[in-house]
């Protein structure tokens, strides 16, 4: 873990006490360890950065969709051992010396970030550093869907299948190039992540990073992983779709089934001449979510000693695509829950 701890910054640093930061996201309310200053790694940590990459496929690289990671000798005796199948016996309860686990329940918004919510860059490495050093083996991870944009709840998605693109760490796409460091926006203040107020400001750069990924003659091999990724998930086309579709001026402030009916009912001319229409927005989309993919990949690579629990990717509310894009969505009958 050596390189790891180069990256961030930790490996000339002294034990010491951790500081605590808080942030409140919408549904959780968590305290973490971590330094919320804004990290530039120095050439060194470069070097690590790439050795990490050579060793445990650490970072967002352009093949880590196929990084595996290999969990070094467990050396920490403060670990529980994994737990038998009796143990969720009410008899076998009380045995209370058998090895035991500890975890933390934490929604990747809640972590601290420059920009008013919490992303999968080094603040994330960070906080998976510090599980593993306090010897969790547990990280409880809430959906990570697109919330709804009223409440933004995990629990009310808009799409069970894709990532919340308000989760990418900008600073990592200044590292890949796809954005400028003039790019980046002035920090946010923390406590309470403002949703609207975050998407005003990350949605725009989002699309500038797409944009950029889609047509700069540099990244032509990563645009070839893109084809790679979107082929293998055909399910991103409604996606896509529906997410330009719901951004149109006259479909903004409506539901779906609410929508002009060769749209609602999905009939194949009106869906051709929308896919055509709305092609930039649909590549875009795509962009995004592939970029998204990616920053997730290489944080799930490093979650060595740490087992995920609980939903990623699930969730979904009647107001979006998940219902939308079903054969029978004439039919569906609408209720109140979601």
């Amino acid at each position: 873990m050596q390189a790891y701890r180069q990256l961030q910054g930790l490996h000339s640093a002294p034990a010491a006490p951790v500081n605590l930061h808080l942030r409140r996201s919408c549904s959780t309310h968590v305290i973490i360890s971590s330094n919320s200053s804004r990290v530039q790694p120095s050439a060194s940590q470069q070097a690590a950065w790439r050795t990490a990459s050579s060793k445990h496929a650490l970072v967002c690289r352009a093949d880590a969709k196929h990084a595996t990671a290999t969990a070094p000798a467990a050396s920490n005796s403060r670990l529980g051992k994994r737990l038998g199948p009796a143990y969720s016996e009410e008899s076998n309860m009380p045995d209370w010396h058998k090895g035991r686990r500890a975890g933390v329940i934490l929604h990747p918004t809640s972590l601290p970030g420059s920009y008013g919510i919490g992303e999968l860059g080094q603040e994330c490495f960070r906080f998976i550093d510090w599980l593993q050093s306090a010897g969790m083996q547990c990280w409880q991870v809430l959906p990570l869907v697109p919330p709804d944009p009223e409440y933004y709840s995990p629990y009310s998605g808009l799409d069970t299948n894709c990532g919340n693109p308000l989760l990418i760490d900008l600073d990592a796409l200044v590292t890949e190039g796809l954005l400028q460091s003039s790019d980046l926006p002035a920090d946010m203040p923390g406590g309470d992540v403002q949703f609207e107020q975050v998407a005003a400001v990350k949605n725009p750069l989002l699309q500038k990073a797409a944009q950029t990924l889609l047509t700069c003659p540099q990244f032509e091999g990563l645009r070839g992983l893109l084809a790679e990724f979107r082929a293998a998930n055909p399910w991103i086309e409604d996606s896509a779709l529906f997410d330009a579709l719901r951004q149109q001026p006259d479909l903004a402030n409506l539901e779906w089934w609410n929508w002009p009916e060769p749209l609602r009912f999905r009939k194949a001319n009106a869906i051709k001449d929308a896919q055509k229409q709305f092609k930039q927005h649909i590549d875009e989309f795509v962009a995004i979510q592939f970029m998204f993919d990616r920053q997730w990949r290489a944080v799930k690579v490093i979650l060595f000693l740490v087992s995920l629990l609980g939903a990623t990717y699930m969730m979904c509310c009647y107001l979006g695509v998940c219902f939308w894009s079903q054969d029978a969505a004439d039919d569906c009958q609408l209720s109140t829950t979601c």
